[in-house]
């Protein structure tokens, strides 16, 4: 069995300990300023990724002219702040 690369970072990041309350599976309702008038459906979840060092966010609405997501949330410790890399379906 080999051996895993990097365990030592797979440790949970206490900074994103404030988190723990968005972890599950969500139904979404929301509202775009740019499309008035509508009303978006979808489904979000977040999990813990990496044994806690990051947070993973998957989004998706029931429109098809909204892009489906996947995000990666750490932080910046020396700084004090949270970032989220995003990712979704588009193209550009």
């Amino acid at each position: 069995m080999a051996t895993p690369i990097g365990p030592e970072a797979q440790r949970p990041n206490p900074a994103l300990e404030r988190l723990a309350p968005l972890i599950g599976r969500w139904r979404t309702t929301g509202t775009h300023q740019l499309v008035p008038g509508t009303t978006f459906h979808g489904r979000t979840s977040f999990e813990w990724h990496e044994a806690g060092a990051f947070v993973e966010m998957r989004t998706e609405i029931e429109e098809p002219e909204i892009p489906s997501a996947v995000a990666i949330i750490g932080s910046d410790d020396s700084a004090g702040t949270l970032t989220m890399l995003y990712f979704d379906e588009r193209d550009i």
